[in-house]
C-alpha cells in the first residue's frame, strides 16, 4: 500500500470521525468524553501531518522511577498531566517488545492517554522485554498496581485500571484476579489477548481456530514458531535436547526450508515431543501433543492462562480484538467476554484493524457506510467506555 493511498484512506476515516463527533455532540450530554475519545482515536490513526496531538504543546511530565519488587528492583516511568490535579490512574503493560517501556511505538499512545486525562504508570517487565511471558510478570503487575495506588497526590484510588495488549493480557488479567488487588482495580482494558494458551498453541502451530459457531484457518507463522522455541529454551529440562533444539531453531530462522532431519534424529523423547508439536498441522492432535510435554511446560501453560482465574475478577473488562489477527485468534477475546457477566464487560471485535496494523479497505461511498462507519463506531464506543472510567 503506497503512502498516498494510506493518507487518502486515513483522510476518509478522519471525515467519518468528524461526522460522528458532530452527531455525538448533538445527541449526547457527556461532550467532554466524546471530545477526548475523538482526539485519542485521531492521535492513533490519523496521518502524522494532521494528528491533533501535534497541535498541542507538550503538557506531559515524565518521572523515571525504581520500585522495590519481590524479585528485583523494577524500572518504571510515570507519565502525568502538567497540572496540580488528581486524575484516574492506569498501569500500562508494554507487552512482548525488546525495547520494553521505551518502545518508541508505545510512547505516543501513552502521551495521548495522558492528554485524555490519565496518569499512566509504565513498569518494565523483564519477561516481556525478553519477548517471553513469565509467572513473575504477574506478581510485578500486582506490585506496580500497589505502588500506583499509593501515589495519592496524583491519582484517585477508586479510578485505577490496567491496560494490556496481546500476550501481555494473560499476566494482566491474572494480576487483576489476585486477591491483593482484585477489589481495588476498577477496570482492565485488553486488546488482542487470550483466554487459554492451549487454544493459542493450536492456532499458531496449525492455523486453526474454533469457538461456538465461529471457526477458520489462517496460514501459521512458521518463523514465529521457531523464534518462540528459541526464546523459551529454558523450559526444556534435558540439556542435550535444549542444545539440539537451539541448533534446529537457528537453522530454521536462517532458512525455513532447511532440512533438519539429521538433527531431529538426535533428539531425546522430551525434545522430540516439542518438535512434533511445533511441526504438527492437525489441530485434532494438539491436545494429545501438549499432554506429552514435560510437567514444567504444562504448568507454564496453565499458570499463564486466564481461564484458571478469570472467575475471580471483579473489575470491569473492556475487551477488544482485531480481525483477522495472525498472532492470537479473535475467538480468544470472545471466550474471555463469555466467561464474565455481560454487565461487567464491553466486547468489540474490530475488522478495521488486525493485531497491530490498520487494515486498508477501499474507501468507496458504499464502504464508508457499510464498513467504516459501523467499524469506527465500535472502536469509538469502546474507547469512549475507557475514557468514561475516569468519572
Amino acid at each position: 500500500m503506497h503512502k498516498k493511498s494510506l493518507i487518502k484512506i486515513s483522510s476518509k476515516i478522519l471525515i467519518v470521525l468528524i461526522i460522528m463527533l458532530t452527531l455525538l455532540i448533538i445527541l449526547f450530554k457527556p461532550l467532554n468524553n466524546s471530545f477526548k475519545t475523538t482526539l485519542l482515536l485521531l492521535d492513533l490513526f490519523a496521518p502524522e501531518e494532521i494528528k491533533p496531538i501535534n497541535l498541542f504543546k507538550e503538557r506531559c511530565l515524565i518521572t523515571e522511577l525504581k520500585i522495590k519488587g519481590s524479585f528485583r528492583e523494577i524500572s518504571a516511568d510515570l507519565y502525568r498531566p502538567d497540572d496540580n490535579k488528581k486524575h484516574a490512574g492506569l498501569i500500562f503493560i508494554h507487552g512482548l517488545t525488546p525495547e520494553g517501556k521505551d518502545d518508541i511505538r508505545l510512547i505516543p499512545l501513552i502521551k495521548s492517554l495522558v492528554r485524555s486525562g490519565f496518569v499512566v504508570f509504565v513498569p518494565e517487565f523483564l519477561g516481556m522485554k525478553s519477548q517471553r511471558i513469565r509467572v513473575s510478570d504477574i506478581e510485578e503487575v500486582v506490585e506496580s498496581f500497589k505502588y500506583l495506588y499509593n501515589l495519592t497526590d496524583y491519582i484517585y484510588q477508586d479510578e485505577i485500571g490496567i491496560m494490556s495488549f496481546s500476550y501481555g493480557v494473560g499476566p494482566a488479567l491474572l494480576a487483576v484476579s489476585d486477591e491483593e488487588i482484585r477489589n481495588l482495580v476498577k477496570f482492565a482494558f485488553c486488546y488482542g489477548g487470550y483466554y487459554d494458551l492451549k487454544n493459542v498453541i493450536t492456532y499458531v502451530t496449525t492455523g486453526y481456530y474454533e469457538y461456538k459457531d465461529e471457526s477458520g484457518y489462517l496460514r501459521p507463522d512458521v518463523h514465529g514458531k521457531w523464534l518462540f522455541i528459541k526464546l523459551n529454551l529454558d523450559l526444556i529440562r534435558n540439556e542435550y535436547d535444549r542444545k539440539i533444539l537451539e541448533e534446529i531453531s537457528n537453522k530454521k530462522l536462517e532458512n525455513l526450508k532447511t532440512n533438519v532431519d539429521d538433527l531431529k534424529e538426535k533428539l531425546g523423547q522430551e525434545g522430540l515431543n516439542i518438535y512434533e508439536l511445533l511441526t504438527n498441522n492437525d489441530y485434532k492432535k494438539v491436545e494429545n501433543l501438549i499432554y506429552k510435554l514435560n510437567p514444567k511446560i504444562k504448568d507454564y501453560i496453565e499458570e499463564l492462562s486466564p481461564i484458571s482465574k478469570i472467575g475471580n475478577i471483579k473489575s470491569y473488562l473492556l475487551i477488544a480484538h482485531g480481525y483477522p489477527d495472525f498472532s492470537i485468534p479473535h475467538t480468544e477475546s470472545i471466550r474471555l467476554a463469555d466467561s464474565v457477566s455481560k454487565e461487567n464487560c464491553h466486547l468489540a471485535i474490530l475488522k478495521i484493524i488486525g493485531h497491530t496494523e490498520a487494515l486498508a479497505i477501499k474507501p468507496t461511498l458504499k464502504n464508508i457506510f457499510t464498513f467504516y462507519i459501523p467499524e469506527i463506531s465500535k472502536g469509538f464506543l469502546i474507547v469512549y467506555d475507557l475514557i468514561k472510567q475516569q468519572n
